[in-house]
């Protein structure tokens, strides 16, 4: 016999990231889910509509975690790179949803208020709309991209040397460098990050200072 503890929204959204981050995207179904919280399949849909739903709240949920404080009182370029950190850190946290948070429509609360925020910070420091969208977009393509390394190297184990054919000798020593533990430490991911953010903030230091 099913559970008939009342049971909320919020709590099959927390659910399903749990399957998400456990077992893969692929592995989310309203009857997984029912099957972890005792219930019926048919009584979920009394708190969502399905799994295009679920999804949506899934990514409110998950956004609603990324830091925009630093909008509120810092310098743009230092508020974008500790956002931009935060934004990676949910990626950090939950690398399965790499592949969906990306695609997921921004129609949801939370992520609107985090645009909202981060624009309106931007203009107030004399960005105008279009440039504040197109920085907003160039960030946020990075830690998507930056994600998306991650979980590549997570998922598979670099290639060695011989592996490589003869006639591709830089990629030869490309690859003897990013295995040889003296030099590893350049080929991480998150300092790799951290560089890439920096020379960001300078492009759009120089950029402004271009536009005068």
């Amino acid at each position: 016999m099913r559970s008939e503890t009342p049971i909320s929204q919020r709590q099959l959204v927390l659910v399903a990231v749990d399957i998400i981050d456990k077992d893969g995207i692929g592995a989310l179904s309203m009857r997984a889910i029912a099957d972890r919280v005792d219930r019926h399949v048919s009584s979920l849909y009394n708190h969502v509509s399905g799994r295009g739903e679920l999804i949506d709240l899934i990514a409110e949920h998950v956004v609603r975690s990324i830091d925009t404080s630093a909008f509120v009182d810092l310098p743009w370029d230092r508020a974008m790179v500790t956002w931009a950190n935060s934004y990676l850190d949910v990626f950090v946290a939950h690398p399965n949803l790499v592949r969906i948070l990306p695609a997921a429509p921004a129609r949801d609360r939370a992520t609107l208020e985090m645009y909202e925020a981060m624009l309106g910070s931007l203009m107030g420091q004399g960005w105008s709309l279009r440039e504040a969208v197109a920085g907003t977009r160039i960030v946020e393509a990075f830690v998507f991209g930056s994600a998306l390394d991650m979980v590549s190297v997570q998922d598979n184990a670099l290639i060695s040397p011989d592996q490589v054919p003869d006639e591709l000798p830089i990629v030869q020593d490309a690859v003897r460098q990013a295995i040889d533990p003296t030099t590893h430490a350049l080929f991480d991911f998150r300092r790799a990050f951290d560089r890439g953010l920096a020379a960001l903030m300078l492009g759009f230091h120089a950029q402004r200072l271009s536009l005068g």
